[in-house]
């Protein structure tokens, strides 16, 4: 992936700051304003990190002590699902209603094919902290998080392999466009670019 510095231009980086500062915001409060309504989760109060709708009906909540919520009514009811974990998930992605990722804290990668009624267990060759995923299809995925990390895979998450890494800085975000081109942004304004990312 090329580096690209702070100092870049345009509106690229200003929606990444946004996210970071008035995400968790939104999140906690797990409100959807739909006509005014505060929507919560069943269960004690547990901090939600990231949330994901592959649809306008099927989504999922990830957050504190492996907390993973559902729903398919498009968030008017929640069910608690079992992720198998305690670590916190930090971010969690869906390409469709039934293949999905979350990533965490010590490593954390766990998939389900199934929606979320089964969650297993991925190995991680290293135990970074992974704050962010991104899956193109059901094979091709990527996840990013500490010490300037990010893993590839090219076979559903059965294997990862690193991609880079080694930069003292933890990035919390990546995306990819339709055609390939991928990014990742991290702390003190970093923005990685990638037209390759295999």
């Amino acid at each position: 992936m090329k580096r690209t510095t702070k100092k870049q231009k345009g509106g690229f980086i200003r929606p990444f700051v946004l996210q970071f500062i008035l995400l968790p915001f939104f999140l906690s409060l797990v409100s959807l304003a739909q006509a005014g309504n505060l929507l919560e989760l069943p269960g004690k109060l547990y901090p939600a990190l990231c949330i994901c709708f592959p649809d306008n009906r099927e989504g999922w909540i990830g957050g504190h002590f492996g907390r993973i919520w559902h729903t398919s009514d498009g968030g008017k009811r929640w069910v608690l699902q079992d992720s198998h974990t305690r670590e916190n998930i930090a971010d969690i992605y869906f390409v469709d209603t039934k293949n999905g990722w979350a990533v965490g804290y010590a490593g954390l990668i766990i998939h389900t094919s199934d929606g979320g009624k089964r969650w297993v267990r991925q190995n991680s060759p290293l135990g970074y902290f992974w704050k962010a995923v991104y899956f193109k299809d059901k094979k091709q995925g990527w996840i990013a998080g500490e010490m300037g990390t990010v893993l590839g895979t090219e076979d559903g998450g059965k294997t990862w392999k690193i991609l880079i890494t080694g930069d003292d800085l933890i990035f919390n975000s990546i995306t990819f466009s339709p055609e390939g081109d991928g990014w990742v942004a991290g702390e003190f304004g970093v923005i990685y670019a990638s037209h390759d990312a295999r």
